[in-house]
């Protein structure tokens, strides 16, 4: 566990529930904010899934409008062709990539400055969009409760029990 918490324990995370004597306020407090950081943990989650999903599509974008934007297809076309098979491999095989590395991110947008020096342009996007997404998602990582991030059941103990 990351932080230190006072009620809730390795074992209330994994099991997803924990019970509180009723009159217990600051458990029930710190129940609640666990709740709502994995809420919050969940939403940043789905922003980066959402980031990598728009990097691929903003990509594609940007390789193809430059290829035949400027007529480069026209001038150079076994290169040209040969290069947008490539991608189209790259970019097929690429969604099914478990970890979003930087390393082949950007070689496969450095292949395309053998047309042009503006390619250049690209491999820059692919690299930031790639750092930051390894930032954002190592921080989640070291986060209580990855990959999943699920709240915790909160249950009151019957004190008319015994």
């Amino acid at each position: 566990m990351n932080k230190d918490y006072e009620y809730i324990t390795a074992q209330s995370i994994e099991s997803g529930m924990i019970t509180i004597p009723p009159d217990n306020f600051r458990a029930w407090k710190e129940v609640t904010d666990y709740n709502n950081h994995m809420s919050d943990l969940r939403f940043k989650k789905k922003e980066l899934r959402l980031t990598k999903d728009s990097f691929i599509i903003t990509d594609i974008l940007i390789v193809f409008a430059l290829v035949y934007s400027e007529h480069l297809f026209i001038t150079r076309p076994v290169l040209s062709l040969i290069l947008s098979l490539f991608y189209c491999v790259y970019i097929i095989i690429f969604p099914f990539q478990k970890r979003f590395d930087i390393v082949p991110n950007t070689a496969a947008s450095l292949i395309w400055l053998i047309l042009d020096i503006r390619f250049l342009v690209l491999t820059l996007f692919s690299f930031v969009v790639c750092v930051l997404y390894k930032h954002i998602d190592g921080k989640l990582r070291n986060e209580d409760g990855y990959p999943d991030f699920f709240d915790i059941e909160l249950s009151i103990e019957d004190k008319t029990k015994k």
